[in-house]
């Protein structure tokens, strides 16, 4: 067996499932963390309602896989086909 690589990234809670399943359906089992990002001044908003100010930061999660090292390329692109927050070049 060759190498193995672990491949992770942070993206939107929204597009978990699309990706997910695109994923899966290659053979790779995914595995989930929900995260806290500090996102900076795009990622935290506030909004005023009615007076009062509240603080909007949009739910993250962290997909983790672990992949041999010759098909890291594979699960890039399917990955960024199923989202639309990824890229790749």
């Amino acid at each position: 067996m060759g190498a193995a690589q672990e491949v992770e990234w942070i993206m939107p809670v929204a597009q978990y499932d699309s990706v997910r399943s695109a994923l899966e359906d290659l053979g790779f089992p995914v595995t989930l963390t929900e995260v806290r990002t500090s996102g900076g001044r795009h990622m935290k908003r506030k909004l005023v309602y009615r007076g009062c100010e509240y603080d909007t930061q949009p739910e993250m999660v962290q997909l983790e896989l672990l992949v041999p090292a010759n098909a890291v390329r594979d699960v890039l692109r399917t990955s960024a086909k199923s989202s639309s927050t990824l890229w790749l070049r």
